[in-house]
């Protein structure tokens, strides 16, 4: 869209088309499988965050949150999937709110391992900041690979991305960079293992129906096809 400004382009000459997930590699395991893979021993409700550790993507949000949510619900911890400038930098401000044995984080996972990590979760989270004020417009992997896993989500509300998880009703929105109201629909979530299911299973059918690889696939070789022959 700062393109489409920049140079004049037309609307109507444009396609926005979203990305998706590999549904035959994300999809629902069992939960026992997952962490038993994984080595996730003990009772504790995992809330769980993929993606490369950058500011924008609010992991330090996540962070701020976590004292909140341990204080209502002591038996969470929180699984931080994936690597990043801000790696360093985060796993410090863990260890000085003396969450270093709560807040784990992963460091860099093969693709093909993730869905192991978001099966093992009860909740996945998706606390995307922007610092300076603005409309942000995108099309989240990681939505679309918690969705296809049948995991409820928390999102920040920001434009373009809160979209997905509103119009399909897989999750909660939270205001941007506010780490209490994270807390607090974290904490909501965990408590409600039946809005949890249904949010799961409606952001898995979202994924079947719209948001995976073979339907994106069809719907670029139709915008193609619509550029190489145009209605006479």
């Amino acid at each position: 869209f700062i393109k489409r400004k920049k140079f004049g382009i037309p609307y109507n000459k444009m396609a926005v088309i979203d990305n998706g997930a590999d549904i035959a590699l994300f999809q629902p395991v069992g939960q026992k499988l997952a962490r038993r893979k994984l080595s996730l021993f003990g009772s504790y409700r995992w809330v769980v965050f993929v993606g490369s550790l950058v500011p924008w993507l609010g992991v330090e949000k996540l962070v701020d949150a976590a004292p909140l949510v341990l204080k209502m619900a002591p038996d969470v911890r929180f699984l931080v999937v994936g690597e990043g400038p801000q790696q360093a930098e985060l796993d410090a401000k863990a260890q000085s709110l003396k969450l270093s044995k709560k807040v784990l984080f992963t460091g860099h996972v093969a693709h093909e391992e993730v869905p192991w990590y978001i099966n093992s979760a009860d909740l996945c989270v998706a606390p995307y900041f922007m610092p300076k004020q603005r409309d942000w417009v995108g099309s989240s992997l990681k939505l679309f690979e918690y969705m296809a896993c049948s995991k409820a989500i928390v999102v920040s509300d920001l434009t373009g991305i809160a979209d997905y998880v509103k119009n399909s009703g897989s999750g909660k929105i939270v205001p941007a960079g506010d780490s209490v109201s994270l807390a607090e629909a974290v904490i909501e979530l965990l408590n409600d293992p039946t809005s949890r299911h249904e949010m799961g299973r409606r952001g898995r059918q979202a994924v079947l129906k719209y948001y995976n690889w073979q339907t994106i696939t069809k719907r670029i070789a139709q915008e193609c096809e619509n550029v190489l022959l145009p209605p006479s």
